[in-house]
C-alpha cells in the first residue's frame, strides 16, 4: 500500500526484524492483523504537514488455534 502521508508499520515480534504484517495509512479500517506470537512492534511516521483525527487501535488476545489440512 502506497502511503503518502502519515503511517503506521506493524512488524511480528520485538522489532522490525519479525515479517512486517502491515503498512496502514487513510481513512479506511484494515483488515485484522494477527500476530503468530504475544508481541507486537509498531513504528508509527508522520509528515508533521496537517493535524487531524489520529490512529485508533483496538486489541484483543485469545488462544492460538490449530488447523490441521487431511
Amino acid at each position: 500500500m502506497e502511503c503518502t502521508y502519515d503511517r503506521l508499520e506493524v512488524f511480528d515480534g520485538d522489532d522490525t526484524n519479525g515479517r512486517q504484517l502491515g503498512r496502514l495509512c487513510g481513512s479506511g479500517l484494515p483488515n485484522p492483523i494477527v500476530s503468530t506470537g504475544n508481541r507486537l512492534y509498531m513504528t508509527f511516521y508522520t509528515d508533521a504537514s496537517v493535524q487531524r483525527k489520529g490512529f485508533d487501535i483496538t486489541h484483543t488476545t485469545g488462544r492460538p488455534t490449530l488447523h490441521i489440512d487431511a
